[in-house]
């Protein structure tokens, strides 16, 4: 899902906080879990994926579950 993000902000068939709103806040409201998962806000946890680009794929570089880094890239925490 996170390559899709990458490919319809590329391609400019969506903006990139629209497309990141797709697989975060869309899917929580779906599952009725919008009041603590899908978005960053203040009493939400905090779970996110930071992200960088490497030679054009979306790669994952650090993982972060309830405000704790649990991955960066090549170490699991």
């Amino acid at each position: 899902m996170l390559y899709s993000v990458f490919i319809l902000w590329k391609q400019g068939i969506m903006t990139l906080p629209d497309a990141v709103c797709m697989i975060s806040l869309n899917p929580a409201i779906a599952v009725g879990m919008d009041g603590t998962i899908g978005s960053i806000e203040i009493g939400k946890r905090a779970d996110m994926l930071i992200v960088s680009e490497q030679m054009g794929i979306p790669m994952v570089t650090i993982t972060i579950v309830n405000g704790n880094i649990v991955y960066t890239k090549g170490n699991v925490m």
